[in-house]
C-alpha cells in the first residue's frame, strides 16, 4: 500500500517561515542590483589596474576599488539582502491575514487617519 504524503504545509509552518521574510522587499531588490553593479564595477576596476601603465590610472583605480569596496561592505553588513525566488515562500497574506480587511476598512471607515 503506497501512503500519500501531504504536500501542503499546515497554516503554523507557513506563518513561521513568513515571519522570517522580510517585509521589505523592494528595497531589498533594489540594495541586491546595487550590489550586484558594484560587484561587477570592482572586477572591472580591478582588471584595468592590472592593465594600467600610468600611475596616475593606477592610482585612479585603486581609489575606485576602495570607494566601490566600501560600498559592498555597508550593503552587506547594513542591509540584509535576501533573494526570494524560490516557489516555498509564502504570500505576504499568510503573515497578516485580516491584510485585506484592515486595508478595506482603512479606506471605507477612515481608520488610517487615526494612526
Amino acid at each position: 500500500m503506497v501512503k500519500s504524503q501531504n504536500l501542503v504545509p499546515n497554516k503554523k509552518e507557513l506563518q513561521l517561515q513568513a515571519q522570517n521574510i522580510s517585509k521589505n522587499v523592494t528595497a531589498q531588490n533594489q540594495s541586491n542590483a546595487i550590489l550586484q553593479e558594484a560587484n561587477a564595477r570592482l572586477c572591472e576596476y580591478t582588471n584595468l589596474s592590472r592593465v594600467a601603465t600610468s600611475s596616475v590610472l593606477y592610482s585612479q583605480f585603486a581609489s575606485k576599488i576602495k570607494d566601490l569596496e566600501k560600498t559592498i561592505e555597508m550593503l552587506k553588513e547594513e542591509n540584509i539582502v535576501e533573494i526570494y525566488d524560490a516557489p516555498e515562500h509564502p504570500s505576504f497574506l499568510i503573515n497578516e491575514p485580516n491584510l485585506l480587511e484592515n486595508m478595506h476598512n482603512s479606506v471605507e471607515f477612515g481608520a488610517a487617519d487615526h494612526k
